[in-house]
């Protein structure tokens, strides 16, 4: 199917491909490295205030 398609058409498809996949990415590693990096240290901080 994809083959049917012009290569303008193609390259757009793709385009869109991959810009999902590279915000999921991005998504996924914001959540696991800064969120509970700031998460802890939020935490931290709260904690150390009582």
């Amino acid at each position: 199917m994809i083959n049917e398609l012009d290569e303008d058409d193609r390259a757009v498809v793709f385009k869109v491909i991959d810009t999902t996949l590279t915000k999921k990415k991005f998504k996924d590693f914001f959540q696991k490295n800064v969120a509970t990096k700031v998460g802890k240290s939020f935490n931290v901080i709260f904690y150390t205030l009582l």
